[in-house]
């Protein structure tokens, strides 16, 4: 049987024709082209609260440590929102808590309007405290494909990297939403700025300056 140019040419192109046909989607997970979003560590905010009784105008003896206790349970720190609800009957009392806890360095929040907490009995204060908790993504994750030949990440693309960072944030918070800058010194800002225009910034001193040699 003779070949000849252009049954040659046909071949190429029924064989190129049967090459792009097997590599389209069959409905198997190696060609699925669907980018699936990366694992993350997420911030959940939980809430822990006591009652604290007063008898009077004083905290009693009890009572202190009941408070004690809880705050050392809950591992109060200082990125916590801390809150005081009163009683009818305790104004006093929450006056007293509040300058309590801020002896030992606890700045209490003022509660909005909507902040939806029962009050407590008549001759109590409530105080509640509110943090973020981070949690960890489920890795690692190889329940997809092992292997894609379109390229795109497998299932357990970033796992680590979430992992790590959920466990080393100091404060949960910030993986919701990042930190007040605070107010700033406009006058030291703009002077400073009014300084190097002028060409009358201070220079380097370089014998202030040192030198880390690095070892071999």
């Amino acid at each position: 049987m003779f070949f000849g140019p252009q049954t040659t040419k046909h071949v190429l192109i029924l064989t190129a024709a049967i090459t792009l046909g097997g590599c389209t989607s069959n409905g198997n997970d190696a060609y699925n082209t669907t980018f699936n979003e990366p694992p993350r560590a997420t911030a959940s905010k939980v809430q822990y609260s006591h009652d604290v009784r007063f008898d009077g105008s004083s905290l009693g003896m009890d009572e202190r440590e009941r408070l004690e206790g809880f705050l050392a349970q809950i591992n109060l720190h200082r990125s916590d929102s801390v809150y005081l609800i009163a009683g009818s009957r305790s104004a006093t009392g929450k006056l007293l808590l509040g300058d309590y806890l801020s002896g030992r360095g606890v700045s209490i929040r003022s509660p909005r309007s909507d902040f939806g907490l029962k009050i407590p009995s008549a001759d109590s204060v409530s105080i509640v405290v509110r943090r973020y908790v981070a949690t960890l993504p489920g890795c690692p994750d190889w329940t997809g494909a092992l292997n894609s030949y379109s390229n795109t990440p497998s299932s357990n693309w970033g796992c680590a990297t979430a992992t790590n960072l959920g466990l080393m944030v100091a404060e949960p918070g910030d993986l919701v939403h990042g930190r007040d800058a605070g107010y700033a010194d406009g006058e030291a800002a703009v002077r400073s700025i009014d300084l190097y225009r002028k060409g009358e910034t201070k220079p380097l001193d370089p014998e202030g300056l040192t030198s880390v040699e690095g070892s071999e």
